[in-house]
């Protein structure tokens, strides 16, 4: 803990690679292999070929951190889990701020990863709470998940990436909140063979696109903020998932009370303009082959029959038709009914036998829409 240039001791251990060719960085700063219940704090390791590596190392402690300028990765944790790090300053690698692979269940606080090729990159890697990153300015991206599930990503700041602010391929069921993508190259959050992962609260002001969606779906994207994105905020890349069901779902889009849903060919939103009471739900379809459809949900008693009804209209572009069926248990009880529309509310209904409705439990009305033009917005649902 010396100071060697003041030969003052201020607690903190610099280990450098002196030599003047700075292209030959190699070895590694402090490497563990094997590890475990090892607690090191305030050692830093400077342009070495990786400044931190754990290899099947575990339950490890590292706090405080600094490992710049190595000529691959900053920390590695190579199979390696339930270690946890604090505070590293991770900047200016040739690859990665911080590499976790094929490992799981670590905590990492307050990481600064900035300048690197991939701030954060995590492959194969399950149940890691990453919380307060500094991920900005690397040549590709700010944190990306590769093959990788139930991770928890908190508070995470994503600035002025060459590519993109996170980018997700085939990875699902992670959760992220309150990230900040501002002003990176292509897309502030870009989703690729990745469902069932929740968005809350991001922030993602003057990129290409706020979120895109490539072959994804199931995707919960709530109280998004996003101003200045050249193409547009929550994109769908249609026909890859061909499904009429939603892609992305989001609740409070950029203002309280805005709810909508993103298909690869349309998107259904709260209206109030168009509404027959107070609000209503609009379609806005884009295909004339695959419809956008929407659910709504009654309680169901055993051995009772029910028809359910709704208000509907179109406008004066709609080209396309609506169905609707009833589903019960996950099974559909009735056939696909078509209802006309007009530019005037008319209530349609359709009817659930009570030989069909085997148990206490609730209906699934699903309306559906497709077209290349226009608007259907239904309002003022009931059950009888």
């Amino acid at each position: 803990g010396w100071d060697l240039g003041t030969t003052t001791q201020d607690g903190q251990t610099y280990f450098k690679q002196m030599h003047s060719t700075f292209a030959n960085r190699y070895g590694y700063g402090l490497y563990s292999s094997y590890k475990n219940y090892v607690e090191i704090e305030r050692c830093h390791f400077l342009r070495y070929y990786n400044g931190i590596y754990l290899y099947h190392s575990s339950n490890n402690t590292i706090t405080s951190p600094t490992c710049n300028s190595n000529n691959s990765y900053s920390i590695y944790l190579n199979f390696s889990s339930n270690n946890t790090i604090t505070s590293s300053n991770c900047n200016s690698n040739n690859n990665y701020g911080i590499h976790l692979y094929f490992s799981s269940s670590n905590t990492i606080t307050s990481p600064t990863c900035n300048s690197n090729t991939y701030g954060i990159y995590l492959y194969t890697s399950l149940n890691n709470t990453i919380t307060s990153s500094n991920c900005n300015s690397n040549s590709n991206n700010g944190i990306q998940l590769d093959s990788s599930l139930s991770n928890t990503i908190t508070s995470p700041t994503c600035n002025s990436n060459n590519s993109y602010g996170i980018f997700s391929y085939s990875s699902s069921n992670n959760t992220i909140t309150s990230p900040t993508c501002n002003s990176n190259n292509n897309n502030s959050i870009y989703l690729d063979h990745s469902s069932n992962n929740t968005i809350t609260s991001p922030t993602c002001n003057s990129n290409t696109y706020g979120v895109y969606l490539d072959t994804s779906s199931n995707v919960t994207i709530n109280k998004y903020s996003g101003t200045g994105n050249s193409n547009g905020d929550i994109y769908v890349v249609p026909g890859k998932v061909y499904s009429e069901n939603p892609c992305a779902k989001c609740q409070h889009f950029k203002a309280t009370g805005t709810n909508k849903c993103f298909y690869e060919y349309g998107i259904t939103e709260r209206d109030t303009a168009n509404a027959r009471s107070t609000q209503c739900l609009k379609y806005d379809p884009t295909s004339a082959t695959y419809y956008i459809s929407q659910s709504f949900f009654f309680k169901a008693d055993s051995g009772v029959a029910q028809t359910l009804s709704a208000y509907i209209k179109d406008d004066t572009d709609f080209n396309g038709d609506v169905q609707a069926a009833i589903y019960f248990m996950g099974e559909k009880i009735t056939g696909w009914t078509e209802w006309s529309t007009t530019t005037d509310y008319v209530q349609k209904s359709i009817a659930a036998a009570a030989g069909d409705i085997t148990e206490d439990g609730v209906l699934e009305l699903r309306i559906k829409c497709r077209a290349t033009a226009g608007n259907v917005f239904v309002d003022d649902l009931a059950t009888s």
